[in-house]
């Protein structure tokens, strides 16, 4: 979805950002699971953070980095953020981690980290995530229709959607999915 304002030039529209979505069946643990964002710094200036952060849940994070893609340190970021998040229920449960094949996702130093933590990770092989993966299956596909649905709300109540609107949007979307389970 793409919101241009009169006067913006389109180079100042560009970018995205990454959701990094965690998600469980147990709805018990699913409140403990961090949703990260991921933007670049152009796009997610101080400011930005700092007002969105103000009216963050403790499990949502906002990663602000050189670029909005996911690379094996921001994956080794997120394992920690994960393992850490889990810490109250790790003598219970078995961190099981399911990732397609991205290639931030299969760095060696990424394999070692959750060895490290404890985390237990399957690749799911390429062209099969639509099979088992679950998030790819349902979740997004409910993600998407939601933040479509809020944003056309949003766009028939204000005039102008900024950048603050458009980013606790996303993280409206972040714990409505994070509280499915």
């Amino acid at each position: 979805m793409r919101v241009v304002e009169k006067g913006v030039k389109m180079n100042e529209t560009r970018g995205s950002i990454t959701y990094l979505a965690f998600s469980t069946d147990c709805a018990d643990v699913q409140p403990l699971l961090p949703q990260v964002l991921l933007g670049n710094k152009r796009r997610f200036t101080p400011a930005l953070v700092q007002a969105a952060r103000a009216n963050l849940l403790p499990n949502v994070h906002i990663l602000r980095e050189k670029s909005s893609w996911v690379t094996c340190e921001v994956m080794m970021r997120c394992l920690e953020l994960l393992s850490s998040s889990l810490q109250s229920v790790s003598a219970q449960f078995q961190i099981v981690l399911l990732m397609d094949t991205a290639r931030a996702h299969l760095g060696l130093e990424v394999f070692r980290r959750a060895a490290e933590l404890n985390i237990w990770v399957i690749v799911i092989p390429a062209g099969l995530t639509w099979l088992l993966q679950p998030l790819d299956v349902c979740n997004f596909g409910s993600l998407k229709r939601y933040l479509k649905d809020e944003y056309c709300k949003l766009q028939s109540a204000k005039e102008t959607i900024g950048a603050i609107d458009w980013l606790s949007l996303v993280i409206q979307a972040a714990v409505w999915l994070g509280s499915r389970s």
